[in-house]
C-alpha cells in the first residue's frame, strides 16, 4: 500500500498575507491624509504669520505717530524762545504743517475714526479718509479637531480589515461546504440525515471555521489525499484478488 501525502499550503496563510497588505495600505492612507492635514495647517500658519507681520508694521507706524506729537508738544512748550536756532527752525517747521501732521497722526493712531467734517476757517486742509483696521485673523475657517479626524482614520483601517477577514471566511465557508456535498454526492452510501447530524452541522461557529482554516488546511489536504489513496489501492487489490481466484 502505497500512500501519498500531497501538502498544500494553508488557507490562513493566504488571509494573514491579506489582511498584512491591507495593514500596510490603510498606514499609507492614515500618513497621506496627515500629511495634506500638515500642508493645510502650513497654509494656516503662513496667513497668521502674514497677519502678525501687518500688526507689526501698524504698531511701527503709531510708534512714529506717536514720536511725532510728543515732538509737537515739545515744541508748543518751547513756544520759539529757545536759543538754538536748529531746534527753533524745527519746531516752526512742525508748527507750520500741524495742519498736515495732526490729521495723519489722528489717522494713524486711530484708524476707525469717522472722517472730519468740512470747515471753511481752513480751506487747504483736506479731510483726510480713515484706514480701514486691520480685523484679527477669524477661526471660521478652521478645520476640525484632530480627534475627529483620527477616529475617522481609525473607523475606516478597522471597518477595512473586518471586511477582508470576512470575505476570505466565507469563501473558505462556502467552498468547504461544497466540496463535502460533493464527496456526498461521489460516495455510494448516501448520508444519514437525522436531528442528530443537523445538531451537529448547526454546532460548527466561527470559532471551528477559523480554527480549520488556520490550523488544518495542510492536515486536512493531506488527510483527504491519504484516504484517496488508499482506497484505490483497497479497490486494486480486490480486483487483483478475484481474477487470481477466477
Amino acid at each position: 500500500m502505497v500512500q501519498v501525502a500531497t501538502v498544500r499550503p494553508p488557507v490562513g496563510q493566504f488571509v494573514i498575507h491579506t489582511l498584512l497588505q491591507i495593514a500596510g495600505f490603510a498606514v499609507a492612507i492614515a500618513f497621506g491624509i496627515y500629511a495634506v492635514r500638515s500642508v493645510h495647517v502650513a497654509v494656516a500658519a503662513n496667513s497668521f504669520s502674514r497677519e502678525a507681520n501687518s500688526f507689526s508694521r501698524e504698531a511701527i507706524r503709531q510708534a512714529l505717530a506717536a514720536n511725532q506729537l510728543a515732538l509737537f508738544g515739545a515744541c508748543l512748550q518751547a513756544g520759539n524762545q529757545t536759543e538754538n536756532q536748529d531746534l527753533n527752525e524745527i519746531c516752526s517747521r512742525i508748527i507750520r504743517g500741524a495742519a498736515e501732521l495732526l490729521p495723519a497722526t489722528a489717522s494713524s493712531l486711530f484708524p476707525n475714526l469717522p472722517p472730519p467734517s468740512p470747515t471753511t476757517d481752513s480751506p487747504d486742509s483736506s479731510p483726510t479718509q480713515p484706514q480701514p483696521g486691520i480685523s484679527p485673523p477669524s477661526d471660521s475657517g478652521s478645520s476640525a479637531p484632530a480627534g475627529t479626524i483620527a477616529g475617522t482614520i481609525a473607523g475606516a483601517v478597522i471597518g477595512a480589515i473586518l471586511l477582508v477577514v470576512a470575505v476570505p471566511i466565507t469563501c473558505i465557508y462556502i467552498r468547504r461546504r461544497r466540496r463535502r456535498r460533493r464527496r456526498h454526492a461521489d460516495s455510494p452510501v448516501a448520508p444519514t440525515s437525522g436531528p442528530g447530524r443537523r445538531e451537529r452541522r448547526a454546532a460548527r461557529n466561527l470559532g471551528s471555521i477559523f480554527r480549520e482554516v488556520f490550523m488544518n488546511s495542510t492536515l486536512t489536504s493531506w488527510t483527504s489525499s491519504v484516504e484517496e489513496v488508499t482506497t484505490r489501492d483497497e479497490e486494486r487489490g480486490r480486483g487483483s484478488d478475484r481474477e487470481r481466484e477466477k
